[in-house]
C-alpha cells in the first residue's frame, strides 16, 4: 500500500523519469544509527519502491547496525554527524531544558538536509522521528518538495506533541499513521493534513530467509536444553521498553516452583539509558535468576532467536504496538504483550 502511495506523487503521464525518496531515519538522542521498527519497517519500503523504479536514499546521523544493511542492499546514504552540544543531550532531562541546543540544532540539520537532498536532486522528503519532521519539513520547504510525516508510535499529550501538531500543519504535505489509535492520537494534525492508515511494512519471506541456524545450534549456544521452556524479550535496553517489569514477571513464575524455564533479554542499550543494563543485570542478580536469564546483547540474527525461543514477550509501557510482537508469530511463536491499544490488538 506505501509503495502505491508513493508511486502516485511520484509518476505523471508528462513525466516518466526515475524518482528519489530520501529517508530521513535518525533522531537527536542518537548518533549512531541502530536497528528498531521503523528502519526495519522502512528497509522493506526501500526494497519495492525500487521494483516501480524509485531509488531510495538515506540520511542519518552515525553508521551503525543499520549503515551495514544499508551498504549490503547498495541503498546510498549520507552521514550527518550531530554537533559536539547536541551529543550531551539526554532523554533523562526534560525537553524544555534542552530547547535552545535543540532548536538550534534543528536548524542546523535543516540546511545539511537540504545540501544532501540537492546533491542527490531528491524529489520527495519522508521522515521519521519527531524531531526530523520539523528539520526535513524547512528543508522541504526550502527546495519546494513536499515532505512526508510517517508516525511510528503513539504521541503522549505533551506539550512537543501540540508543537509538532501545529508545526505539521504547515510542514507536513502528508501524514502516514500506523493504526486508527495513532490517528485518533493525533486528530489536531490529521484532521489538518492529507493522511493514510498504513501498517507497518513486513517482508515474511526474507525474514525466513535470513535464518541460517538451526534451531538446535541456537539454543545450545545459549545453554538451553531441547526440554526446557525458553521465553525471549527482543528490543533495545531502556526502562520505557518493560524488561524490568519482565524481569520482575520471572521472578513470580520462578517463585511459584511449578515451571522451570530459562530466558533471555536480547538488545542493547540506547544512548542516555547506559546505565539501565548495569541496573536490570543487579537486579536479577539480587532475585537469585542470574542462572535463568541470559543477557545475549546486540545481535542480528533476531530470525535464528525468534525460531529458537518457546514464548516471547514484549511489555512496553509506553510504546504501543512493537514490530518484534509480529515477528515472533511470524514464527508461531505465542506472544505477551502490553495490554495497550497497539500491543491487545496483535497480541
Amino acid at each position: 500500500m506505501l509503495v502505491k502511495a508513493v508511486n502516485r506523487w511520484l509518476w505523471t503521464d508528462a513525466d516518466m523519469r526515475v524518482r528519489r525518496v530520501l529517508f530521513a531515519l535518525s533522531n537527536l538522542f542518537s548518533d549512531e544509527q541502530v536497528i528498531g521498527g521503523a528502519e526495519l519497517g522502512m528497509l522493506v519500503v526501500m526494497r519495492a519502491l525500487r521494483t516501480i523504479g524509485v531509488e531510495p536514499y538515506v540520511v542519518m546521523h552515525g553508521y551503525g547496525h543499520f549503515g551495514e544493511l544499508l551498504r549490503r542492499e547498495g541503498i546510498q546514504f549520507e552521514i550527518v554527524p550531530l554537533s559536539q552540544t547536541v551529543t550531551k543531550l539526554s532523554r533523562n532531562r526534560p525537553v524544555v531544558w534542552q530547547c535552545v541546543p535543540i532548536c538550534l540544532e534543528i536548524a542546523r540539520l535543516a540546511t545539511a538536509v537540504r545540501r544532501v537532498a540537492r546533491h542527490w536532486e531528491i524529489d520527495i522528503l519522508h521522515v521519521h522521528h519527531h524531531y526530523g519532521y520539523v528539520a526535513c519539513g524547512l528543508a522541504a520547504q526550502g527546495m519546494g518538495i513536499p515532505c512526508i510525516w510517517h508516525l511510528h508510535e503513539g504521541w503522549e499529550r505533551s506539550a512537543i506533541t501540540k508543537v509538532l501538531e501545529i508545526s505539521g500543519r504547515v510542514l507536513a504535505d502528508y501524514v502516514i499513521t500506523i493504526a486508527p489509535y495513532e490517528q485518533s492520537t493525533v486528530a489536531s494534525l490529521t484532521d489538518r493534513v492529507p493522511h493514510t492508515l498504513i501498517e507497518s511494512a513486513f517482508d515474511f519471506n526474507e525474514l525466513h530467509r535470513s535464518r541460517n541456524r538451526s534451531r538446535h545450534e541456537v539454543r545450545a549456544e545459549f545453554g538451553i536444553g531441547p526440554a526446557e521452556v525458553l521465553i525471549g524479550y527482543v528490543s533495545h535496553l531502556a526502562p520505557y521498553k518493560g524488561q524490568r517489569t519482565f524481569v520482575r514477571a520471572l521472578n513470580r513464575l520462578a517463585s511459584g516452583g511449578s515451571v522451570f524455564f530459562k530466558a533471555i533479554i536480547v538488545g542493547g542499550p540506547r544512548k542516555s539509558f547506559e546505565w539501565f543494563q548495569k541496573d536490570l543485570q543487579l537486579e536479577v542478580n539480587e532475585l537469585g535468576l542470574s542462572g535463568q536469564i541470559l543477557f545475549c546483547g546486540t545481535r542480528l540474527d533476531i530470525a535464528n532467536v525468534m525460531d529458537a525461543i518457546d514464548i516471547f514477550a514484549c511489555v512496553s509501557s509506553a510504546e504501543e504496538f512493537n514490530r518484534v510482537l509480529i515477528e515472533a508469530m511470524c514464527f508461531g511463536k505465542p506472544v505477551i504483550a502490553s495490554d495497550l491499544r497497539g500491543g491487545s490488538i496483535v497480541a
